[in-house]
């Protein structure tokens, strides 16, 4: 008797173990990055101009659940560049400052930006400098590091 005691206490702690406390748990949702490249800046600034997808203006869904978006920009110039981060939280189609969502960044984003989940979203790379926030540099070709997430 003393065997298969042991045996069965052995058996439910292996199984208490591997199933318990972490199958009770949520899994945290790791952050997606995206890395999207640009080849030419947009004419205008702020949000006040036109831009060529995929070349000018980098587009991306979230997921459902993400509600943060942060943007590092690497220009080949060197130099932090002017851009804004666009959502289309109307969903017209159309991304405008007076219409939509819309945070201007030199270089990268101070923090995770929150956003409305699900929504269309995108990362305009302008030609020139910009004033608010302060951004000297002029932009010419590059990548873009977007980090989308569930919290900030």
């Amino acid at each position: 008797m003393g065997r298969r005691t042991a045996l069965i206490v052995a058996l439910v702690l292996v199984v208490g173990a591997l199933g318990g406390p972490a199958a009770g748990r949520a899994r945290k949702a790791k952050p997606r990055k995206l890395q999207l490249t640009y080849s030419e800046p947009a004419f205008g600034t702020a949000g006040f101009g036109l831009c060529f997808q995929g070349s000018s203006c980098l587009f991306f869904d979230l997921l459902p659940k993400e509600k943060f978006v942060s943007v590092a920009l690497e220009d080949d110039s060197g130099l932090p560049v002017y851009a804004s981060v666009i959502q289309d939280t109307n969903e017209d189609g159309s991304y405008l400052r007076h219409d939509d969502l819309t945070v201007d960044i030199c270089g990268e984003s101070e923090g995770p930006i929150e956003v409305e989940p699900g929504k269309p979203t995108s990362v305009w790379v302008w030609q020139g400098p910009g004033v608010a926030p302060p951004c000297a540099g002029v932009a010419s070709s590059g990548t873009a590091t977007i980090g989308l997430s569930t919290r900030p």
